[in-house]
């Protein structure tokens, strides 16, 4: 309510997204307490919204795989969600052929699939928009990127290695090879068959990048055989193993000759 003396105004803000009829009683008292009241009829018109989409979070791929169904969320108040049409649209049809775009799911609940051409890589913008019955439109983009297969990174150098009991023993170095390129990223893991001959607390990995090395010390007094097993991981999970064996071998003892004393009498035989 605002104004002063005769004129006065009266401002009405319906609550978001409602409709409805409703009364508003406007009373008008003086100084003395007389008083009078007017009834008025407010009628707020419904008026269609487009459909709601919920976010989707941007995917990344690698080259052969196809992304497993997204969950996401369809709404609409006015038109029943077997009537709002739902498609999809690629920044990139090369990469991401729209026929390759498949939607799943029913009522609010809703999925979308894709499958990239096979062989190539590169990036998309996904479009996904949502048209009612009376055709208006909302949509909601995240992007797609398809990276080139992960290969999983190598460990060369290392071969069997035989040992004399508590001998000791120098780094072993070994080589990271990275497909990707990324070497310095790649973390190495090592893991002993055998904890009794070589504890998994002797194993230590130095170096970075391609150049690493492994040193191990053996049990002391312990002789046998270990496989050990490094595991070379890159930055997207991908992983390979290498295993050698270590054989210690028991130290030998050598038999010990005394020397002896002999005392003879001259021409009597000894």
């Amino acid at each position: 309510l605002e104004g002063r003396g005769k004129d006065r105004l009266l401002s009405l803000r319906p609550a978001l997204d409602q409709h409805g009829s409703a009364t508003v009683v406007l009373t008008v008292r003086d100084p003395q307490g007389a008083e009078s009241r007017i009834e008025l009829t407010v009628r707020v018109q419904p008026v269609n919204d487009p459909p709601g989409l919920g976010r989707i979070a941007d995917q990344r791929l690698f080259a052969g795989q196809e992304l497993d169904p997204i969950p996401f969320l369809l709404t609409d108040d006015e038109t029943p969600p077997t009537e709002v049409v739902v498609e999809g649209f690629s920044s990139n049809p090369l990469l991401v052929p729209e026929s390759n775009i498949l939607f799943g799911g029913s009522g609010e609940l809703r999925t979308l699939s894709l499958r990239p051409a096979r062989n190539l890589t590169g990036s998309a913008l996904i479009t996904v928009k949502a048209r009612d019955r009376e055709r208006l439109e909302s949509s909601t983009s995240f992007l797609l990127t398809v990276d080139r297969e992960n290969v999983p990174p190598e460990i060369t150098g290392l071969s069997n290695l035989t040992l004399e009991q508590d001998q000791p023993v120098s780094p072993l170095p070994f080589t990271i090879t990275d497909p990707d390129g990324h070497a310095e990223s790649v973390r190495v893991e090592a893991a002993s068959s055998n904890p009794g001959l070589i504890p998994l607390s002797s194993l230590r990995l130095s170096g970075v990048g391609q150049d690493r090395s492994l040193t191990l010390v053996p049990r002391p007094g312990a002789s046998g055989t270990a496989e050990i097993r490094l595991t070379a991981i890159d930055s997207d999970g991908g992983q390979r193993h290498v295993s050698f064996l270590v054989s210690v071998r028991p130290a030998v003892l050598r038999p010990i000759a005394n020397a002896l004393s002999l005392s003879v009498v001259e021409d009597t035989p000894a």
